[in-house]
């Protein structure tokens, strides 16, 4: 066997667990022979250990392109076992055999790459700092196809398609998942939908915590032991390696980045100063806030309506109508108080009319249907 066909070998069979594709017996195998084929190089459990990153640096650089494999690697003897070990793995062996030269090697791993998403669940609430964090991943070399994103469009989602379905659709162990998170997130019931499934479907994932929302702040199944917050120079850092790393991009110059990341910082600083100002603003102007000409009556008595609706959603499930009626009955609390002082009254009723209109046995989806018309409407008036 020539030295570019054991390369392409290589490289094909692991280029198919650092892509993440779907688990599939093709897959499985060539964990299998790879794990073999370490244990085949050496029995030391110590050496594994300490050049075990440094094989993997050289199978990225491999994986990238297979001609700069040479024959005076120090791992040139464990890629040769590689070679051996495949073939007793049938799906694989077969998988790695149909790719015999470079171009057919790259087409394979381009499309591979194509897969591959980000997937930036947040509030709409929260899109003018969603908005920073997409110009850092396009700074670090991701493509607008690359990132998904719903409050933007040309980032996974046309106009007049049913986002939830479509963000339903999307996600898979292909797609990196970044939580952006804060007090917005977390009080709007598509957010929590959308973490949900994410977490679910998804095996990569890092929240990134917009302030003054903290770590103590997280709920649910999100750890915070990789998390961020937005405003980090350090942990901006660390996330460029990993999206190099899961996207084998190349890195940037780092005059470049450290430039073009200092900007978007700045950006960020800006807005989290302007909403200091305006919590301040509205602390000291609520006892002059305006009435709403809202009908407060329109929540009461709604008890037996919403169990009516939690026994038709889940005639057989308790555990859901327990926690479907909770979910209902405070997002009618955060109705009751929803007042955004900074917006004409008129237009809020409007708003707040459409939302009824269009969500009459869903509160969860009135209050996140007003939050999202709220923000656009703020939005409007910057402009």
């Amino acid at each position: 066997m020539d030295l570019i066909s054991i390369a392409i070998s290589l490289a094909s069979g692991i280029a198919m667990d650092l892509f993440n594709r779907p688990e599939s017996k093709v897959d499985a195998e060539i964990k299998k022979a790879f794990n073999l084929s370490l244990k085949d190089w050496t029995q030391n459990d110590e050496i594994k250990k300490r050049v075990r990153p440094e094989l993997e640096k050289e199978i990225q650089t491999i994986i990238v392109n297979p001609e700069k494999l040479q024959k005076d690697s120090q791992f040139y003897d464990f890629y040769i076992l590689f070679n051996k070990r495949i073939v007793e793995f049938p799906n694989a062996f077969n998988y790695i055999s149909s790719i015999r030269t470079l171009e057919q090697y790259k087409n394979e791993t381009s499309n591979l790459m194509n897969n591959k998403k980000v997937f930036i669940s947040h509030s709409s609430l929260d899109s003018h700092y969603v908005e920073k964090l997409i110009d850092t991943l396009e700074v670090i070399g991701l493509t607008n196809d690359q990132i998904f994103c719903s409050s933007f469009e040309g980032y996974g989602v046309k106009l007049g398609k049913d986002f939830l379905e479509v963000i339903k659709n999307k996600l898979n162990d292909n797609v990196f998942v970044l939580f952006v998170l804060s007090s917005n997130f977390y009080a709007s019931a598509v957010s929590l939908c959308e973490m949900g499934a994410a977490w679910i479907k998804t095996n990569n994932h890092i929240p990134i915590l917009i302030p003054p929302f903290e770590y103590k702040d997280v709920k649910g199944v999100i750890p915070t032991t990789n998390g961020m917050k937005i405003n980090e120079k350090a942990k901006l850092n660390s996330l460029k390696e990993e999206m190099e790393e899961y996207f084998s991009l190349t890195p940037i110059s780092l005059n470049v980045w450290e430039r073009k990341r200092d900007n978007v910082l700045k950006e960020i600083k800006q807005l989290l100063e302007k909403e200091l100002s305006t919590d301040i603003k509205q602390d000291k102007s609520s006892i002059e806030k305006k009435d709403l000409p809202q009908d407060l009556n329109y929540y009461n008595g709604l008890d037996s309506k919403i169990k009516e609706l939690s026994i038709k959603e889940w005639p057989e499930d308790f555990e859901m109508q327990l926690d479907f009626i909770k979910n209902q009955k405070n997002a009618i609390e955060k109705l009751k108080s929803h007042n955004p002082i900074d917006i004409d009254n008129d237009k809020f009723q409007l708003i707040r009319e459409r939302a009824r209109n269009e969500w009459p046995d869903d509160f969860e989806m009135q209050l996140d249907t007003e939050q999202r018309q709220v923000e656009s409407l703020r939005r409007l008036n910057e402009l």
